[in-house]
């Protein structure tokens, strides 16, 4: 279990290098790094764990899955529009490439989750501007 942690952190983080454009991948990296350090206490219940790992591994699987179709210029139409990397498509025109996805409307949030995306958000958009702290 720990090793496989271990695996699939150090696979998103070399994912985030390779298909993610700059500011992205510094606030994708802080935030898998935050998240992966907060996870690792013993005070995690196993249920949380689990969901945590498969959470995980589901975007791991949409980034490269969206990478893939981008390096084979069939990327209409796949994901949402949180942000995006320049790209050529196979018909040689530059096009932009979305990564992630949009929440459904009816997921419930607890408050602690609702304020953790509204530091997100604040994040995102401080990073897209060029005033990302350090």
């Amino acid at each position: 279990p720990v090793s496989a942690a271990f695996s699939l952190y150090r696979s998103i983080l070399r994912t985030h290098a390779r298909v993610l454009p700059p500011a992205m991948r510094e606030l994708g990296d802080a935030y898998v790094k935050t998240e992966f350090r907060l996870h690792r206490g013993a005070d995690v219940k196993p249920q949380q764990l689990e969901r945590f790992f498969v959470e995980w591994e589901n975007y791991l699987d949409r980034l490269q899955t969206t990478a893939r179709l981008q390096a084979v210029g069939s990327i209409e139409g796949y994901a949402g529009d949180s942000g995006g990397k320049q790209g050529i498509n196979s018909g040689g025109e530059a096009s932009t490439i979305t990564f992630g996805q949009n929440l459904p409307e009816n997921v419930e949030l607890s408050k602690e989750q609702q304020e953790q995306l509204e530091k997100l958000k604040e994040e995102a958009i401080n990073a897209g501007k060029g005033g990302g702290e350090k």
